[in-house]
């Protein structure tokens, strides 16, 4: 992998401020979804859940908005728990937030108590965790413990203000294949909200319940079915209903097959790309490093970013192969006017390449559109900017539950074999289609 490094930031990575407290034009919230935003504006604690649809990614974007023109952007530390959940909002993983890496001990998160990890810990107002399902009750309580110690404070969470944003229906926290019985060891055991932390933050709950995104209503009674494990009689009748030959598409986008496995991904992605006979493009990302700090960090952060699980884990690859006729997804929102959606997940297929090179996709809509190398970028607070440029294109015969996050997709295949955690075949069927 060729990076390339940058002393400033480009322009385009700088967010135009609105008004506080007005919402993103083109965004309409609702009476509920307001109310999670004033808890937070008001200093509130704040879990915010909610069933798959509800808008708790909508949300979650206008409370970053907000609070960063509020309080600026030094001061409020966007987070996932996964590195997809991460670009989904902007942010990076808690992981590199706190400056722990992985643990496997609990001394590990004493790294938090470094110079420059505690000084970046210190400036934050605000932290805000996303996909808090896979957040362990044992991470939360050492998370709680550390951040007292570095902000020399025994309010919960060091006086820090906390949202945290989820639903505990869908993959829990990665348990250790083996416990261990070493009283010094970190096992991530527990949810959350099985924590001290959680007990003592006082966090304001709101659930969203109204669906946004699904307009088939027997289809949302059936996965409230599924995700509360209640009554699933109606799941299964729902099941028999849809399952069935899919008729072969008039527009000749083909339904996306969701798997478990990545390995179950590349195989058939590649299988269906060899299939098809004419000319195959690649495209290679160019990937970039933006240190932040002063001079005499310069070093140490650059290796941090160059190591950074980002080049791993970015939905865009560093390596893209594309052929007319090859089934594609975008993977970055392109357009969000009124009847020409162009957004992450939309489903098409490449027409052809353009003079410069690029691909043509015919997407759903209809439209046909030329598409060009796109930035995805993570922020680690206090140490500086990942950034890849790509396509913003994936293969999408077959696509990962996990790759899928955030997406919004309409013609699928779901395969339920390999299903190995809680909340996994809940997961996959939230998205954005009807029994239909």
């Amino acid at each position: 992998m060729q990076l390339e490094e940058s002393k400033a930031m480009p322009s385009r990575l700088s967010a135009e401020l609105r008004p506080a407290g007005d919402s993103q034009p083109g965004i309409q919230l609702s009476e509920e979804q307001m109310v999670a935003i004033e808890h937070v504006r008001k200093g509130h604690n704040l879990f915010l859940t909610g069933c798959g649809g509800t808008g708790k990614s909508t949300v979650l974007r206008e409370i970053i908005r907000q609070m960063t023109e509020i309080l600026g952007e030094e001061n409020v530390g966007v987070c996932a728990m996964t590195g997809v959940a991460a670009e989904n909002v902007d942010g990076c993983t808690l992981h590199s937030l706190l400056g722990i890496g992985v643990p496997y001990e609990r001394k590990d998160f004493r790294k938090m108590r470094n110079k420059s990890n505690s000084r970046r810990l210190q400036r934050l107002d605000l932290l805000i965790i996303d996909e808090v399902s896979m957040l362990s009750g044992e991470m939360l309580d050492y998370i709680d413990q550390e951040l007292k110690e570095v902000r020399h404070s025994t309010e919960p969470f060091g006086g820090l203000q906390v949202v945290l944003s989820g639903d505990f229906y869908q993959l829990p926290p990665v348990r250790q294949s083996k416990v261990a019985k070493n009283a010094k060891a970190f096992n991530n055991l527990g949810y959350a909200f099985e924590s001290n932390a959680w007990q003592s933050g006082a966090l304001k709950v709101v659930d969203l319940a109204e669906v946004h995104r699904q307009r088939d209503s027997e289809f949302i009674l059936a996965l409230a079915d599924l995700r509360r494990g209640e009554d699933t009689s109606r799941f299964q009748e729902l099941l028999r209903q849809v399952r069935r030959q899919l008729p072969k598409p008039v527009d000749g986008i083909e339904s996306t097959i969701l798997y478990c496995h990545n390995i179950s991904v590349d195989r058939h992605n590649l299988r269906k790309l060899q299939q098809i006979p004419s000319r195959e493009v690649k495209f290679a990302a160019k990937d970039r490093i933006y240190p932040f700090g002063p001079k005499e960090s310069e070093a140490k952060h650059e290796k941090a970013l160059r190591a950074h699980s980002f080049w791993k884990n970015c939905r865009a690859s560093s390596k893209l192969a594309l052929k007319e006729g090859a089934q594609v997804m975008l993977l970055k929102n392109l357009s969000q006017t009124r009847g020409a959606y162009l957004i992450n997940g939309s489903r098409g297929v490449v027409q052809g390449f353009a003079d410069s090179g690029n691909p043509v996709v015919r997407f759903r809509n209809g439209q046909s559109k030329e598409v060009s190398t796109e930035e995805f970028t993570m922020k680690i607070p206090g140490i500086g900017a990942c950034i890849r440029l790509q396509i913003p294109l994936a293969l999408a015969w077959a696509v990962t539950v996990h790759k899928s996050q955030g997406m919004t997709l309409d013609r699928l295949k779901v395969n339920l074999d390999g299903t190995f955690d809680f909340g996994q075949a809940y997961g996959k069927l939230h998205w954005d289609f009807s029994s239909n």
